[in-house]
């Protein structure tokens, strides 16, 4: 047990598994949301309305990619 704590650098703490599992199912989900929003978005987009909407779509998936992948990890999530 103290060796856990040891690794677990100051400022930061282990998730534990059912958290990181409910984490995962939310990301999935949003990432599912995102990617529906995306796919809604016209053909051509002329408008900077539109292009920003599509822009920050963009940003928001990939972001979400990067959350669901450090949660995917095997061996615990420190946050």
């Amino acid at each position: 047990l103290e060796e856990a704590a040891v690794e677990v650098p100051i400022g930061y703490r282990l998730v534990p598994e059912d958290e990181r599992l409910a984490t995962l199912e939310d990301l999935r989900a949003k990432l599912d949301e995102l990617e529906q929003r995306y796919a809604r978005l016209p053909l051509k987009i002329e408008t900077e309305g539109a292009r920003r909407q599509q822009r920050t779509l963009r940003g928001l998936i990939q972001e979400t990619e990067r959350a669901l992948q450090m949660f995917s990890r095997p061996g615990g999530v420190l946050v």
